[in-house]
């Protein structure tokens, strides 16, 4: 019996209402108002001009080194084509811009509608007010709406993803990873996903093989290698090894990102936001080479012990929704850049672990690992009196942290979300760990297992 249980009704309702109503105001302050008076892309077509040229006169697109150059050349093919097809649409850059704001909401919404669906539906409606309130007040969504960026898509896909992985029929389970190459295509990441589906279905990883060729070579020809058959190297030499240019970027939470920050003993002088020269090469050697050690061990853990299971139809659907979360936790850590927005992409996570505690699958310790980790990466507060509380301002001031960072911006500066991202793998790691050893799973009356009949079919075909 999980501890939510054990709170009286009255106050566990209470308690989830209010959450939720400070999350519709935060969305509707944040997510929309603000988010549409913030102007973020002002001179996107100057920007993606030498791509817009390429399509139109033939002349070859030239890739941007994003230190030197312009940071949107490291979205994918997908962004590109979407894009392309809103320039050509909308008359100017202020409609251009509000068209992605548009994108982000509805990808958003449509991605906390789709994990209700997929893990809520027969909870009791205190558990999905609750989901619901954590996901409106969750503020790296909040944040990537304001900036019109790019995770929202991302989300989306993964929300996809995780439904065409628990559903019934064999057919669709074999489209999963066609959402999770999509994303990798648009912004990189969430393609490590597909590493995961390796171990769950592997026809559903040849068919996403297949739409990746396709994109890949259909942009290939209507905007030239660079973000065609070009794309996937490119991002891999632009952000691994030791000079990578996200290693060092002020913002970057992932382990490497804090390992690196560590070397200046986290303070950012001279209104800088790379500091790449302020870190010996000797240094950054030895940081990257312990990043790659401690990634490979980890994925390999992950792989023999997290991720491989012997087939149980009543334990299959459970292990499949906690593998996939200990899978993006992961991927959070081991990234080689881990800014602020990309942590929208965590909320799934967060969602699969309130639908195992529910059942009573989330022991103590990692029951307090997440809270301590969504108060850190999630904020469910505003950020601004998160970084008042912990005296972020003073600590500034003090020692001299950034002075040219605000209260918030250093709070990301000194690594909380990358310490919550931390927590977040450990408490993931813990539940898939004893989902893996179980050999039956306690069903609170009244539930399915996953949100489908309670005879649901295993994950692996």
């Amino acid at each position: 019996m999980s501890d939510m249980r054990r709170i009286p009704v009255s106050v566990w309702s209470a308690g989830v209402l209010l959450i939720a109503a400070a999350g519709v105001v935060r969305y509707a302050y944040s997510g929309v108002y603000w988010a549409a008076i913030n102007h973020t892309w002002w001179g996107l077509r100057e920007q993606l001009g030498p791509l817009w040229e390429f399509v139109r006169d033939g002349t070859r697109y030239v890739g941007i080194d994003p230190p030197s150059g312009l940071i949107v050349f490291k979205d994918g093919p997908i962004f590109h084509l979407v894009a392309y097809v809103l320039e050509v649409a909308t008359p100017s850059d202020r409609a251009l811009e509000l068209s992605f704001l548009v994108i982000a909401h509805a990808c958003v919404l449509s991605a906390f509608y789709l994990l209700d669906r997929t893990l809520f539906s027969s909870s009791r409606w205190q558990v999905r007010v609750l989901f619901w309130g954590v996901a409106l007040n969750f503020t790296p969504v909040l944040y990537n709406l304001g900036i019109k960026n790019l995770e929202s898509w991302e989300l989306l896909c993964m929300a996809i993803a995780l439904n065409l992985m628990l559903h019934q029929r064999p057919a669709m389970r074999r489209l999963a990873g066609v959402p999770l190459v999509l994303a990798g295509l648009t912004k990189v990441y969430a393609g490590f996903l597909l590493l995961y589906l390796v171990f769950r279905n592997r026809v559903a990883v040849m068919i996403a093989a297949a739409v990746a060729a396709v994109t890949l070579t259909f942009s290939h020809w209507f905007f030239g290698a660079d973000i065609g058959w070009g794309y996937p190297g490119r991002m891999l030499t632009a952000g691994f090894g030791e000079r990578s240019w996200g290693g060092f970027y002020w913002e970057n939470n992932s382990l490497k990102g804090l390992l690196n920050k560590a070397l200046i003993r986290f303070e950012l002088p001279n209104e800088t936001h790379y500091f790449t020269h302020l870190v010996e090469p000797e240094a950054a050697v030895v940081v990257d080479r312990v990043v790659l050690v401690v990634s490979l061990a980890l994925i390999g853990f992950s792989m023999l012990m997290l991720w491989r299971w012997k087939p149980s139809p009543r334990l299959d659907p459970l292990r499949t929704l906690s593998g996939f979360a200990s899978a993006a936790a992961l991927m959070f850590v081991i990234a080689p850049l881990l800014s602020y927005d990309t942590l929208t992409m965590a909320v799934p996570v967060y969602a699969i672990l309130l639908h195992l505690a529910e059942r009573g699958l989330v022991s103590r310790g990692a029951r307090i690992a997440t809270l301590v980790s969504l108060v850190l990466v999630g904020n469910v507060m505003p950020n601004s009196v998160l970084v008042w509380l912990l005296g972020i301002d003073g600590l500034n001031a003090t020692f001299n942290i950034a002075p040219h960072l605000s209260p918030t911006e250093v709070y990301k500066f000194l690594g909380f979300p990358g310490m919550g991202a931390m927590l977040l793998l450990g408490a993931m790691v813990a539940v898939q760990w004893r989902l893996v050893r179980l050999d039956r799973v306690p069903e609170p009356e009244g539930h399915a297992l996953v949100g489908h009949p309670a005879d649901a079919t295993p994950a692996r075909t």
